[in-house]
């Protein structure tokens, strides 16, 4: 096969990657061009407390100064974005003088300014004299408490990048992709194999494989890069997990060891929790300029992920490790690891998305949700407990539908089996799955009971041990006692059962739903309403857009939904026990992405059209266009909601 066939057989997978690559590249122009740095110096020093203000049009704020260190009289640089760079006010301690020799403003790619490009504009309670060449000196009027001098760029003198150009330009790229790939969707039919009554599809790279892949990149490559230290829900202990694992702490509790303190590197957004304080572009590039600490020094870090599995912080224990190894910052430890995960996790669900015809839209959507997306685009155990679960359903369903042969399903479902073995806790229920792909079994190697104990009960066994092993370091919430809920359970089973139906049923159950589909941050940042039932209805329709033709038994629909709402008690059960105390009324600590899976089980198992003959193939055509440019907006629409939530 020459190079060209293989062009002409990839096209399009090949013009996503040209895409994506161009949008990566786009963004990486608007940083590079939209930041610049800022040199000061004071040759006769300032007292410490003396204030740097920058400012483009709007006005002067907190959020956007430096304070200078006693010894300021040596160079001084700051990061600053390159529409803050217009004014500077320089603010002196009271009854202190201070003279500024030294400003340089160096932009990448757009020349340099320095202090003969600008010019005192504004000045309050000071006399402010010319020192010298190149210096301008600030003296407050004695008495004086808001003294201050703001220098403006001359006429002329500029220092802006072209990052617009290559926004538009990728952004441009990754719209006509996507309309040349869903064209493309629309027009190519199934290739399939073998008698009518026995079809099998052919193993292929089907369109919904690379438009998830695409859109999986470029929307969680964004989420990456919008989303401030601190911000996904338990970062700063998954970090503290990958920083352990990096100094050789990969399992069980860690009691007074020392590990590095990363603490110092989170700076202010250590455990960013208030949704009413807010940051500016110029405080997060810069606290994304700290080194990454390598050096153990403390023993208080957050202990919550210690008992999580290594193997779902290996991206990031990889990204913590070369961090330290080559002297790496903040903002690279974070872009590597946010990346690392999503890419493994992109590529699990690929995987199973492309292994099942029936149930491919429906791991479509499920893992493009909002919730989801962010989820795998960051620093959480999260990432690879969702992927592999879904990789895992897609993969079942591919032997239950026979695209899979059951004597090559080992390659794929031993792997999976390990990985959700070693998952959360409560993560290898999924593993049932495989139940209902017995049929499959019996039809091609005439018994199942081999694979019931390869693929479910041998890793599950592994998976309680393990959980059992890694609950000793198990912290239950402050005033929680696990033992009596345990023993309630046991002598009152009638109440706790009701505060799980309270739990679901209630306004909390709502909420749970809503932060299964989208609820960014530290669950605060919201989407519009129209984006949940956006989403909801591409839950459904996802369904419906299953093949082949023939829907799976009623039974068999029936027993997915009773397996997956059986999931949802045995996930919640873990925080009944450490974070429900005796007066509470419903389980505390849930949130809805720890059910994505469940869904994902429940739909899968229902797939199938609800009706044949053309005008199902109407509507399905016309799904097929809809549904992902649904979930595209609401994609969209949760990263301007976490851009508004951080950076107002």
């Amino acid at each position: 096969m020459n190079a060209l066939s293989v062009i002409r057989r990839n096209w399009l997978l090949l013009l996503a990657l040209l895409c994506v690559t161009l949008s990566v590249f786009s963004l990486d122009q608007a940083w590079s061009r939209g930041v610049t740095e800022v040199r000061l110096a004071f040759p006769g020093g300032v007292p410490e407390g003396t204030r740097v203000f920058f400012a483009g049009n709007e006005d002067f704020n907190d959020n956007n100064s430096l304070s200078l260190p006693a010894d300021a009289q040596g160079d001084v640089s700051v990061l600053v974005p390159a529409g803050l760079v217009e004014r500077i006010r320089v603010v002196p301690l009271a009854g202190s003088a201070a003279s500024l020799c030294v400003l340089e403003v160096t932009g990448a790619g757009s020349g340099s300014l320095d202090l003969t490009d600008y010019r005192v504009i504004d000045r309050r309670d000071v006399r402010t004299v010319s020192s010298g060449p190149g210096c301008v000196s600030v003296a407050p009027i004695e008495g004086a408490t808001d003294s201050h001098v703001t220098l403006g760029l001359q006429s002329g003198a500029t220092l802006r990048g072209d990052y617009r150009y290559w926004l538009v330009l990728g952004v441009a790229l990754f719209c006509t992709f996507l309309a040349m790939g869903i064209g493309w969707l629309r027009t190519r039919p199934m290739r399939a194999t073998g008698h009518a009554s026995h079809t099998r599809v052919m193993p292929s790279v089907p369109g919904p494989v690379l438009l998830y892949v695409a859109i999986s990149l470029v929307f969680g490559t964004l989420y990456a890069l919008v989303t401030p230290p601190g911000a996904v829900t338990d970062e700063y202990a998954h970090v503290a997990k990958a920083a352990k694992m990096a100094n050789g702490a990969f399992l069980g509790a860690t009691d007074d060891r020392l590990f590095p303190n990363i603490h110092a590197m989170y700076g202010r957004f250590d455990g960013y929790l208030d949704p009413s304080v807010h940051f500016s572009g110029m405080q997060l590039i810069n606290q994304l300029q700290e080194p990454v600490p390598c050096h153990p020094t403390t023993a208080d870090l957050p202990k919550g992920a210690d008992g999580y599995s290594p193997t779902l912080y290996v991206m990031p224990a990889a990204a913590y490790a070369f961090s330290c190894a080559t002297g790496q910052d903040l903002g690279v430890f974070l872009l590597l690891a946010r990346l690392g995960n999503l890419l493994l996790a992109t590529a699990l669900i690929a995987l199973g998305i492309w292994a099942t015809v029936r149930a491919r839209w429906v791991l479509f959507v499920c893992a493009l949700l909002p919730m989801s997306i962010y989820q795998i685009a960051s620093v959480s155990a999260d990432a690879l407990y969702i992927a592999t679960s879904l990789a895992w359903l897609g993969a079942v369903c591919g032997v239950a539908e026979e695209r899979i042969p059951v004597r090559r399903a080992l390659w794929v479902l031993g792997p999976l089996a390990i990985c959700l073995a070693f998952s959360k806790p409560g993560a290898a229920w999924v593993l049932i799955a495989i139940v209902f792909a017995r049929p499959a079994w019996l039809r091609q190697v005439g018994s199942f009971i081999p694979a019931a104990v390869k693929y479910m009960l041998i890793p599950f066994a592994i998976h309680i041990a393990w959980v059992m092993y890694a609950s000793s370091s198990a912290t239950p919430l402050q005033g929680v006692d696990p033992a009596a809920n345990l023993m309630r359970m046991i002598e009152s089973p009638l109440e706790v059962i009701r505060l799980f139906v309270n739990t679901f049923v209630s306004t909390y159950g709502l909420w749970i739903l809503k932060s299964m589909l989208a609820a960014l941050g530290w669950l605060d940042v919201s989407l519009a309403k129209a984006s949940y039932l956006g989403l909801l209805f591409c839950l459904a329709a996802s369904v419906f857009m299953g093949r082949p033709a023939l829907r799976a038994p009623l039974p068999t629909i029936a027993w997915g939904w009773v397996f997956a709402a059986g999931a949802v008690a045995m996930l919640s059960l873990p925080l009944y026990l450490f974070w429900s105390g005796e007066s509470s009324v419903i389980i505390m600590g849930l949130q809805g992405r720890y059910f994505i899976p469940c869904a994902a089980f429940a739909l899968c198992f229902s797939a199938g059209p609800f009706w044949a003959g053309r005008s199902a193939n109407v509507v399905q055509r016309g799904l097929v266009v809809v549904v992902p440019a649904i979930m595209m907006l609401a994609l969209g629409n949760g990263l301007f909601a976490l851009i508004a939530r951080y950076y107002p």
